[in-house]
């Protein structure tokens, strides 16, 4: 179509006024509107442009253009814009022409955020036509264009600029076709579109209070649209401004104002990944090089920029997409900065809530900062774990190294540490408790499974016995483990389940937790007491105020100091409000019901919350309200009965008959009545019938009913019917035809009975003479072993038949015959079972002796020969199994050998019965020297449980000064124990116990250094070891050297290991003393012919008294201690050492060395490297274990461990008679062999040993010890 056919334009009218032709306001808009609407359907392609020529240069009128009226200039504008179109691609105006052309569009832009104007459709018409065609483009074509486009970005960026969601597509098409086509966007207007990231941030999610309105356009959605639309525009450009923003912040002046804008762009970098990850590929590549630069805070906002991009939701996988900085990144966990460490830490943590993709690596990573050489990366490592919600925790992350990890933080010394991670592992075990005992999807998860022990573990902290953690242990069991539930079945439930999870010492810590309640719920009943006689101070007895601040003293010692318990129990007292000393007895009443303890403790805490309440007291300053809350939550949570109480026993008695709890309900059952057995009152009935209801050997054993009803009893003796027949007859029929333990208990009952006398005499003619054919034979024992301690007047008119008997068809007899099957060992619960009825027969026999002896230990002088003799002869026999290894049966015999289980239950009972022996006086003085030498072997049994049980029995009586000081060498004999676990554990207690003794005592009188002086009884007893004699005395002239170097090395073990616990700068010369002072003695061990003929055997306690005094100079210099010569003389023990027949002997002694010279730079290289070890070891923090058997870098030296050797023939045996004499082996009897010890498994001298930060449980248990043994 030529140019002559196509339409023209119709409109002919002028719209320009001049002196000839004046238009109206009215006119001109008429003919603006009609020229803009012909001009808005004229159709590009189908249009003569040469119509225009007139028209489009009117338009640009400066008079219409700049026409004061609003209508005018819209209209204009429309026209122009259509102009523009019908032009396109060309614009038929000049630069400046278009210049002006488009300050009229902004005008126009700027009203669109007013709906209410009339020409409102106009503006609209107006950017949609700009839009459509983008005409806006030729802004980009203008020379000096940046002004007009930072104009337009700024009006639409302005939040004060309210334009309707409908446009918000069409203005960000307009600002897309901009930044598309311009050349170079300056930085205003990219600060513009890119800040709107960092602006949205606050208000996400937040559109309710948004300043705008859900109808109005967003300027973020149009850095959206334009970072969308232009990802490799925007990727240069935002690479560039990092990398000029990075460049100024290393060369610029003002660095912190720099780096404040670094972390700006950083955060900038967090918000673009949300949205489009897309134009952060080049900048990832400089944030990965600030991960590893040398400028330690450029590495921490990179390390917290990655992780903040990882916990964020977006389009692109950074792992996969940024492979290289998300390796890096992990790295950091090993940055040499803590700040970086801690930093990653924060970071990840959020990583692992919200992703699923990388939770091994993040949480592998948190795993390793839980074990961080600093602290503040390990506090924050807690604080970030804490944190985690615990179905997370659980489920998504399961990772065993962080629960590990925080299990062995609990134990950290820095407090903040071990507070977060006790807290977080409870409130874990209690969001996990339905999953763990109720869904079977956790059954066989690992990590269900360290859940499942955490209280376990948490309570093993009690015995650090740091008041700090025994608050901490204690809030967290209230609140977190055993918290308050109304449900009573439930309640009881949960204890149950928790207590099944214990180990011996978590029970033995949840126990001593209960058996605390009454002294502490007693002491604090006073202190209410007197606080109500005080009446605040108005009353004024001085004596009264003396008896409070008594008790506060007492009661704030097991406080933890950042609460002030003194200052907070004195404000109490001052209150003197009367309801709250109600509100404290109600709670801590053992008369109080469960509900009443958790609604008064309830309102107790509430009014100690109110400021009014304890800022009452007039003349006073205000008090932290925080302090005497928190000190009083944690005395009410010791001194109530939350666990043991009477509202709890319907509900474990009645699922101690479950099938699943019947076990555990039972022993709680049995803790409760020795405890509390004030909580059964309204119970007796019911067990009493219980037991009446029963038939001896039918159904459940009925053990820990008896036991629960003999506590009760014992406690409670008026609730005993003495005249109930028909219970007592029951009670006869349970001793002579129950079980063993249901025997013995029901002895223990008859003898609380007023009837004692004619129910034991029944019951013993009912038993005697004994019938070793009777299935019941076993509990006839049992029954006569508590008779000996009950009614000893009736039994030992019979015990000289007796006696023999048992010897005779008991103990030289076996009805089972010993084969190589059998197993080593049988445990307690398979014995009470009544698995293996021949070896508890065995083991009664053994206890009728020793309970025959304890019944006698009260006898008149006149029968002591007599007794004496009968002692004698039980010790006789009980230190010949020992040294026998349990085996008594003569090899001649058809019953030879004792099975092996047998052999280790039987010396392990012997050793036991001896320390029952050893706490009278009358019988601890016929246990000599040679007879402890002989328990050593049950430190050093062959069999792990002989030796824990039998070294815990004997600290258990150490400690609780129940037998004499002369046992306490033997714990030392630990040191070769390969099981590190309770080798620490003995440590521990000798370092605890020897600190105690000696804090304990001001003035260093004698019992002041009784650990010390035990290294006299040490160096004795090495002196007569099996092992020390066989390498001493090897005689062969090639192997007499190696034979002595074994011999030093073997005892140089013990020796350090006393000087690990024992040895202080204080007491270092009076070790020293000791160690010289033993060469001034003779060993008493040896008669005097030994002394003429110069066996050489004499001089060995001599050889390990040099080897002392060489290690301890050794010490010594190491630790840079000052040796002096100590002041006093110490008498040793005329036991073990007698004095010279001569000075001229005591001055050889001294002036001779016994270490032979050929072997002396060898053994003082072992002395060297031993005692470096043992002083250089540092405890280690708790979440490092330590490697088994792991050695020091150091060079060893040959022949380092002294392999342990197969037992010799008892004819090459030694053996030391009760008498105190040293017979060669040639001349021992054979019944009689000396049993070396058996070590599986020895430790490296030159290993370095970890301690435990582990002490004693402070709580006395003397009383359970007595009454323990009286059950025995």
């Amino acid at each position: 179509m030529t140019t002559n056919r196509l339409p023209k334009l119709k409109f002919k009218k002028s719209i320009v006024s001049s002196p000839k032709e004046s238009i109206p306001l009215k006119e001109l808009l008429d003919r603006l509107d009609a020229l803009s609407t012909e001009l808005s359907k004229v159709d590009q392609e189908k249009f003569d442009v040469n119509s225009l020529n007139n028209i489009k240069d009117d338009l640009i009128n400066k008079k219409l253009i700049n026409h004061k009226d609003a209508g005018v200039q819209s209209l204009v504008a429309c026209c122009i814009s259509d102009v523009l179109r019908i032009y396109a691609p060309d614009a038929p105006y000049t630069d400046s022409e278009l210049t002006n052309i488009f300050k009229l569009f902004i005008k126009q832009f700027k009203k669109l955020a007013d709906q209410g104007n009339g020409y409102y459709t106009q503006q609209v018409y107006l950017i949609t036509r700009l839009a459509e065609v983008r005409s806006i483009i030729l802004i980009t074509d203008i020379d000096d264009n940046t002004a007009l486009i930072e104009s337009i970005f700024e009006l639409f960026y302005d939040s004060n600029n309210n334009f309707h969601k409908k446009l918000e597509p069409v203005i960000a098409d307009v600002l897309i076709e901009i930044i598309s086509e311009w050349d170079q966007i300056s930085s205003n207007v990219l600060k513009l579109i890119l800040n709107r990231f960092l602006t949205n941030t606050s208000r996400e999610g937040a559109s309710i209070t948004s300043n705008l309105s859900s109808s109005s356009a967003s300027p973020f959605n149009f850095t959206l649209s334009i970072c969308n639309a232009n990802p490799d525009r925007l990727a240069r450009q935002l690479t560039k401004f990092f990398s000029e923003v990075l460049f100024e912040n290393n060369e610029g002046e003002d660095s912190e104002v720099q780096f404040k804008n670094l972390r700006k762009l950083h955060n900038l970098s967090v918000e673009i990944w949300k949205h489009v990850p897309e134009i952060l590929g080049s900048v990832m590549g400089l944030i990965d090089n600030e991960l590893n630069a040398d400028n330690e805070k450029y590495r921490i906002l990179a390390t917290e920029t990655v992780g903040k991009i990882l916990a964020c939701q977006s389009r692109l996988n950074f792992v996969h997409t940024h492979r290289e900085t998300w390796i890096s990144w992990l790295k950091k966990t090993l940055d040499i900065s803590p700040h970086v460490r801690t930093r990653w830490v924060e970071e990840a943590s959020k990583a692992l809530i919200n992703r699923t993709d990388v939770l091994a690596e993040i949480s592998n990573g948190l795993a390793k900062t839980l074990i961080d050489t600093d602290e503040r990366v390990r506090l924050v490592s807690t604080r970030a774990i804490s944190k985690i919600p615990s179905s997370v925790l659980a489920n998504k992350v399961n990772n065993k190294s962080i629960l590990n990890g925080l299990i062995q933080l609990a134990r950290e010394k820095h407090p903040e540490i071990r507070q977060e991670s006790i807290n977080t592992l409870a409130c874990l075990f209690d969001d996990c408790y339905q999953d763990i005992f109720y869904n079977d999807a956790s059954e066989g998860d690992e990590v269900y499974k360290i859940i499942n022990q955490i209280p376990n573990h948490i309570l093993n902290l009690l015995y650090i016995n740091d008041k700090n953690i025994n608050y901490l242990v204690d809030k967290v069991l209230v609140e977190k483990i055993l918290p308050f539930e109304s449900d009573e079945l439930k309640r009881v439930e949960r204890m149950l389940n928790v207590f099944q999870t214990l180990d011996d010492k978590g029970r033995a810590s949840f126990i001593a937790f209960n058996r605390r309640q009454q002294q502490l719920s007693g002491v604090l009943t006073k202190l209410i007491e007197f606080s109500e006689a005080f009446n605040g101070g108005h009353d004024g007895d001085a004596d009264v105020e003396k008896k409070i601040n008594k008790t506060i003293d007492w009661l704030s010692v097991s406080l933890p100091d950042r609460y002030n318990p003194k200052k907070s129990l004195e404000r109490f007292t001052k209150i003197n409000n009367r309801r709250l000393y109600y509100l404290t007895k109600l709670t801590i009443s053992p008369d109080s019901d469960y509900e009443t303890i958790r609604n008064s403790s309830k309102e107790l805490f509430t009014r100690l919350q109110d400021s009014k309440v304890v800022n009452s007291v007039e003349d006073e300053s205000s008090y932290p309200i925080n302090d005497i809350f928190q000190t009083f939550k944690i005395l009410i949570y010791r001194a109530s009965l939350n666990f043991y109480n009477r509202s709890n026993i319907s509900s474990l008695l009645k699922l101690s008959e479950n099938s699943k709890y019947s076990k555990i309900a039972q022993e709680l059952v049995d803790n409760v009545s020795t405890i509390t057995p004030a909580a059964f009152k309204n119970q007796i009935q019911d067990l009493v019938k219980l037991i009446k209801d029963s038939v001896p050997g039918v159904g459940e054993s009925k053990v820990n009913t008896l036991r629960a009803l003999f506590h009760i009893f014992h406690k409670m003796k008026d609730y005993l019917d003495d005249d109930d027949s028909e219970f007592f007859d029951k009670i006869l029929d349970f001793a002579s035809k129950g079980t063993p333990l249901e025997a013995k208990f029901a002895v223990k009952l008859i003898s609380l009975s007023k009837h004692e006398d004619a129910l034991s005499v029944q019951l013993f003619d009912s038993i005697y003479p004994f019938d070793g054919d009777s299935e019941y034979f076993t509990s006839h024992l049992a029954v006569l072993s508590q008779l000996f301690l009950t009614q000893h007047s009736i039994v030992e008119e019979k015990a000289n038949e007796i006696t023999p008997f048992l010897i005779k068809n008991v103990l030289l007899t076996n009805e089972v015959v010993g084969k190589e099957s059998d197993p080593v060992w049988i445990s307690d619960e398979e014995l009470e079972k009544g698995n293996d009825l021949n070896l508890s027969a065995k083991s009664l026999a053994l206890r009728i002796f020793t309970n025959r002896l304890r019944s006698l230990s009260e006898a008149d002088e006149e029968s002591d020969n007599s007794v004496s003799s009968i002692a004698e002869h039980v010790l006789k026999l009980l230190i010949s199994l020992i040294g026998n290894g349990g085996e008594i049966v003569s090899s001649k015999s058809g019953a030879y050998p004792t099975p092996r289980h047998y052999q280790t239950r039987l010396r392990l009972d012997a050793g036991l019965n001896l320390l029952k022996l050893a706490k009278i006086p009358r019988y601890n003085k016929l246990i000599k020297p040679t007879t402890l030498n002989r328990l050593v072997l049950l430190i050093q049994d062959e069999e792990e449980n002989v030796r824990s049980i039998f070294i815990h029995k004997l600290t258990s009586l150490l400690k609780t000064e129940s037998i004499s000081l002369k046992f306490l060498p033997l714990v030392y004999f630990i040191a070769y124990e390969p099981n590190d676990s309770l080798k620490n554990e003995i440590r521990t207690w000798i370092k605890f116990s020897f600190s105690k003794t000696s804090s304990a005592i001001a003035n260093r009188a004698q019992k002041s250094i009784v650990f010390e002086k035990s290294i006299t009884g040490l160096l004795h007893s090495i002196a007569h070891h099996s092992e020390f004699l066989e390498y001493i005395e090897q005689k062969d002239d090639s192997e007499e050297d190696e034979g002595a170097l074994k011999a030093f090395t073997f005892a140089l073990e013990y020796i350090t290991f006393f000087l690990d616990t024992i040895a202080t700068e204080q007491n270092i010369s009076l070790l020293f003393y000791f160690a010289t002072r033993i060469k001034q003695y003779r060993d008493a061990l040896f008669q005097e012919n030994d002394f003429k003929e110069r066996n050489d055997a004499i001089y060995n306690i001599y050889r390990v008294s040099d080897l002392a005094q060489l290690s301890i100079k050794e010490l010594q210099d190491h630790k840079n201690w000052t040796l002096t010569t100590y002041p006093g003389k110490v008498d040793l023990s005329s036991e073990l050492f007698a004095s010279m027949k001569s000075s001229e002997e005591g001055q050889k002694i001294v002036s001779t060395s016994f270490i032979p010279e050929s072997i002396t730079k060898a053994l003082k290289a072992k002395v060297r490297q031993k005692i470096s070890s043992i002083s250089t070891s540092k405890r280690g923090r708790p979440h490092q274990e330590p490697k088994e058997n792991e050695a020091p870098k150091s060079k060893k030296i040959k022949a380092d461990s002294v392999k342990p050797k197969k037992r010799k023939k008892a004819a090459k045996a030694r053996d030391e008679d009760d008498s105190g004499n040293y017979n060669k082996g040639k001349d021992s009897s054979p019944n009689k062999p000396l049993r070396k010890s058996s070590r599986a498994k020895r430790i490296s001298y030159a290993q370095d040993e970890e301690e435990e930060e582990e002490e004693e449980i402070e709580e006395e248990e003397s009383d359970e010890e007595e009454e323990s043994d009286d059950e025995d």
